[in-house]
């Protein structure tokens, strides 16, 4: 039986073990209820006897009327003809009026009569009154409660043992592996969850000694591979000391280099494939336009492709901006080649749906020359606010002057930026004090893209020893993610 099932017939179980002794004690009580009601009458029927000789049936009518019992009392004759006006009970109504017998007599499913006779009246009258013994209303609570405890408690602890006793085993296996001890193995019987999860567990638990073992395997071989070219480069190093023309030991020097640095790349090849970030795919991609700004060997050599070249691109990598159908006012914040992301995140923003007057764009860079994709911005219809450090073109001031006044007028529900790190932490600030969500695209040195080579490693706000990669974990970031003071 699967724990699912087990699960639920439990809950199941303790309903209708609930509602067997609720109507177990509905039975018991209600006998008791049934005595106790017929005394009642029996007493209230002498005295309205006694009301009858002394004050007439008036005095018994004024009686009746007033009497502050919350079950109606009836004055009928013997045929069941009411002998004055008031509300009859639905159950009673139906049944009278017939011949009227004292005593208990069943009038519907779950309602019974009661009847007692006025002692020593003529003509003869009867009080009679109706009750439903099948109602726990009489039940004091807290024995209902301590009833729905016991039984719930009682099958909770039934279902707690039952899959405790599965889990235990389980569970010192995994403080064994903790410990180092990968040789223990789950023994459970059985074709439910736990069952199925103590197989896999002895598969994960083979699978990570193979791997172990594996691993120490290749430190070995990798350590006797890495020992060779090493001591071959010292033998170098002491010829070329010696030697009358070094450039012949260098170029020996220079070999022995490149078989190290052949061994590493295949042990970092190894540890992609391994990690599941080497099953790349190989397409074609049509680049439209690629925006590029000239600061060394390799957006120099970009510069200079012509149209219909080929380039092998690397990517997608990390995480993009993140946009949710609730933000309905946006501020976009770009400083100098920042410009590119927050470019194509207009056009997206535009093309899901977002109004262009609830979008405003904040332009900043050096000068005038820094002010990219102007054009681009207008043409879908968002109002720019540009700055300049030189005061060629807007306003001589830093982008996050403006933002922060606009901010004040207008709270916008997020604001994107990119740009440099000086002002990605002051629209970080920015956000903060004014209580504004903000993602910012970090601009850092990425040299492998896949987390192996740490260069982009950016230190975390949340936890001061944690560092995070913008290749993978960015390049966009929630804004109190970081800690720009690092």
């Amino acid at each position: 039986m699967s724990l699912f099932l087990r699960i639920f017939l439990s809950f199941w179980l303790a309903m209708l073990l609930l509602g067997g002794s609720f109507i177990l004690l509905q039975r018991l009580y209600g006998g008791e209820l049934v005595e106790q009601s017929q005394a009642i009458l029996h007493a209230k029927a002498e005295a309205a006897a006694v009301l009858w000789h002394e004050g007439g049936e008036q005095a018994l009518k004024r009686w009746l009327r007033i009497d502050p019992d919350n079950r109606p009392l009836l004055l009928v004759d013997q045929a069941g003809q009411l002998q004055m006006l008031k509300p009859v009970p639905r159950h009673l109504e139906h049944w009278l009026p017939r011949n009227i017998t004292p005593g208990v007599e069943r009038i519907s499913e779950g309602h019974l009569m009661l009847a007692a006779e006025l002692p020593a009246v003529t003509p003869r009258l009867f009080l009679v009154s109706e009750i439903n013994p099948g109602r726990l209303h009489g039940l004091p609570l807290w024995i209902r409660a301590l009833m729905a405890v016991f039984i719930i408690g009682l099958v909770s602890l039934l279902l707690a043992r039952m899959l405790t006793r599965q889990v235990r085993p389980l569970r010192e296996a995994a403080q064994r592996m903790a410990d180092g001890d990968l040789s223990g193995r789950v023994e459970l019987k059985g074709r439910d969850e736990i069952s199925a999860l103590g197989r896999d567990f002895n598969l994960m638990a083979e699978r990570l000694n193979d791997l172990l073992q594996s691993q120490r395997q290749l430190v070995r071989d990798v350590s006797h591979e890495l020992r060779s070219p090493l001591a071959r480069l010292r033998v170098a190093l002491e010829l070329a000391e010696r030697a009358d023309e070094p450039k012949k030991a260098l170029g020996r020097i220079e070999k022995e280099a490149d078989e190290l640095e052949q061994l590493i790349t295949e042990l970092l090849s190894l540890a992609r494939l391994e990690s599941g970030q080497a099953g790349l795919e190989r397409q074609p991609l049509a680049l439209d336009e690629l925006l590029i700004k000239v600061v060394g060997q390799g957006t120099r050599f970009l510069s200079r492709l012509a149209v219909g070249d080929c380039v092998d691109l690397l990517g997608p990598l990390g995480h993009g901006f993140r946009v949710t159908p609730d933000d309905k006012t946006i501020y976009l914040a770009a400083g100098g080649i920042g410009i590119a992301p927050i470019r194509f995140l207009a056009n997206d923003l535009i093309a899901g749906g977002v109004a262009p007057d609830d979008c405003h764009l904040f332009l900043g860079g050096r000068s005038q020359m820094d002010l990219l994709c102007r054009e681009e911005f207008k043409a879908l219809g968002i109002s720019i606010t540009v700055t300049t450090d030189d005061g060629s073109d807007g306003d001589q001031c830093l982008i996050t002057d403006p933002l922060e006044i606009a901010i004040q007028g207008r709270r916008p529900d997020i604001v994107y930026a990119c740009g440099p790190h000086g002002m990605l932490a002051c629209i970080a600030g920015i956000a903060q004090r004014r209580q504004v969500r903000c993602q910012v695209s970090i601009e850092t040195m990425m040299a492998c893209g896949m987390g192996v080579c740490l260069g982009c490693a950016v230190q975390s706000r949340q936890q001061q020893d944690t560092y995070l990669h913008a290749c993978i974990h960015g390049p966009v970031f929630n804004a109190e993610e970081l800690n720009f003071d690092k």
